[in-house]
């Protein structure tokens, strides 16, 4: 039994170290922001947050790039085909240099804007400059990501990972000392050293300038991937987006306790997506049948449901508590972040989900996502015009919405099971 128990460890002892290390992301983030937030007013924390909104509302620009890599190159590399991934690595590679610069010249021209017209506001104009940094850094670090993941190299990420997140945590201690300052630092300093650190231990370096027809293939197959993750990540920060439009920078600062609870929590079913995905992919291009799939649907929903369900319910009744210990200018916010617990549990569909990208039928969950986050803003705009919105409301919506949109992607991850259509 033990000596079984060891071989089980030796074998998915890559994925478990990629696994902690994903877990101490989040943990490492959250705990910045507590200190953030303890030092930083909730009107100079909203003003930071409304500018770095921008960020993922331009991650269109590569696309689909990176997710047909990050599908296709554990497919090729399953089939033995060494040369078409070496040709789609550089083709990736292209595309990111490309949006870096893309990047920077929107990030620069958001910087000149408030130059010009917000002079006065200086916590705006150096949130500009870390935003510069995330556009021009983010797409190569997305990029090296990518063949890491793919390309199964678990074990060296989770170690870049844990530099990480050393050097981040210290950084992250900054506000208590230059106070908001600190925290634009903290914003922009992370995008920098996570590309230091990927550009230095990739493991597969681009040999050469990408072809147009591999660049046109990893977005004919990345695209509708992307699609539905683009418009799904647009819902998840659709209630940001609203406060910061509707109710402003303080509303949007006290509601940082729920993006805090909203980007920890994702992490767990997003790790074992991540791991999950590439053998999924590797298996289908081996079997070459969706029914084979059915043991990544029921593992991943049972993992993610007895990891998620317990946390949820213990950050239900701390967060009130730890609120009014460490940040308690965030008092308002904190019956919003408790109905944002419960959209928490609605998660659990991420892990499921990963099947719909593998099989390549990504349409109707795309088309999901882009109604979920249209009926978000058409109900948020009708209440902003009807009557006083609060954040709670926001909260309220948000989870009855992505409650609706959880059930309906498990119902068709579990039908694309059950169905034998292969797709290459």
């Amino acid at each position: 039994m033990i000596n079984k128990a060891r071989a089980y460890f030796s074998r998915y002892k890559g994925e478990m170290i990629f696994v902690i290390s994903n877990y101490t992301t989040p943990l490492v983030g959250l705990i910045a922001s507590i200190v953030a937030a303890a030092y930083i007013e909730p009107t100079d924390f909203g003003a930071i947050q409304s500018v770095l909104l921008i960020i993922p509302y331009v991650a269109l620009l590569q696309l689909g790039t990176f997710n047909g890599l990050n599908r296709n190159l554990s497919f090729y590399k399953a089939q033995g085909e060494d040369k078409k991934v070496q040709q789609l690595i550089n083709a990736s590679k292209t595309v990111a240099n490309l949006v870096s610069t893309i990047g920077f010249l929107i990030a620069g021209g958001v910087l000149i804007y408030n130059i010009i017209y917000h002079r006065s506001e200086i916590i705006i104009i150096l949130t500009c400059l870390a935003l510069l940094l995330c556009l021009t850094f983010k797409p190569q670090s997305t990029h090296f990501d990518t063949t890491f993941r793919s390309g199964q190299q678990f074990k060296r990420l989770g170690k870049i990972k844990f530099t990480e997140n050393i050097i981040t945590s210290i950084l992250g201690l900054l506000p208590m000392v230059l106070g908001y300052l600190g925290r634009i630092v903290y914003d922009g300093f992370k995008p920098l050293l996570a590309w230091f650190l990927r550009f230095k231990f990739q493991p597969y370096k681009a040999d050469g300038r990408g072809k147009l027809s591999d660049i046109r293939e990893l977005i004919i197959t990345g695209f509708p991937l992307m699609a539905g993750g683009y418009v799904l990540q647009l819902f998840l920060i659709a209630d940001q987006s609203v406060i910061a439009v509707f109710l402003g920078k303080q509303e949007l600062g006290y509601y940082t306790l729920s993006k805090l609870i909203l980007l920890a929590v994702p992490v767990i079913p997003q790790s074992l997506g991540i791991i999950l995905y590439p053998k999924a992919a590797a298996q289908y291009g081996k079997l070459k049948n969706n029914r084979y799939l059915k043991s990544f649907f029921w593992k991943s929903l049972l993992v993610n449901a007895l990891v998620l369900t317990p946390l949820c319910v213990l950050i239900f009744f701390l967060i009130e508590p730890v609120t009014l210990w460490l940040m308690p200018k965030y008092e308002p916010g904190i019956t919003a972040a408790k109905i944002n617990v419960f959209t928490c549990i609605t998660f659990i569909s991420t892990g499921p989900g990963i099947i719909v990208g593998v099989v390549k039928r990504n349409l109707p969950l795309i088309l999901a996502n882009a109604l979920a986050l249209a009926i978000f803003w058409g109900i948020s705009y009708w209440l902003d015009g009807s009557m006083n919105l609060s954040i709670e409301e926001i909260a309220w919506l948000r989870f009855i919405i992505a409650l609706l949109l959880s059930i309906f992607t498990i119902g068709y991850s579990k039908y694309l099971t059950t169905i034998n259509q292969y797709n290459a």
